[in-house]
């Protein structure tokens, strides 16, 4: 998989649908919002090895670090609720913002 894709907008609305509860909309909302503004980030790369590269790779890198940590707070805070198919469908989808998260920082490295 490729950064692009693990960042590309239908990968995104994916993962940013609304979890149904009693009384109100789960999301992982920013999150999300975070791996758009990489995804900004990523499109206005310039030539490797320039200042403005290293910032947008930077820029990337800081998005996709709040992402990571916003879901593991997720996670963290969601483990109080009780067991059941709620409860296991927002902790896969935390789960799968938290790798995609550690992937795309991987994938990031390797570029910058």
């Amino acid at each position: 998989m490729t950064t692009q894709f693990l960042l590309s907008l239908p990968f995104l609305l994916f993962l940013s649908r609304p979890i149904p509860t009693a009384g109100s909309p789960f999301t992982e909302k920013y999150a999300v919002d975070c791996f758009h503004n990489a995804l900004a980030f990523m499109d206005q790369l310039g030539t490797p090895g320039t200042p403005s590269f290293h910032d947008q790779i930077w820029k990337t890198n800081v998005q996709l670090t709040a992402a990571g940590t916003n879901a593991q707070t997720c996670q963290e805070s969601f483990d109080i609720v009780k067991d059941g198919p709620l409860k296991t469908e927002v902790s896969n989808r935390v789960d799968d913002l938290s790798k995609l998260a550690g992937n795309a920082l991987s994938l990031l490295v390797k570029i910058g």
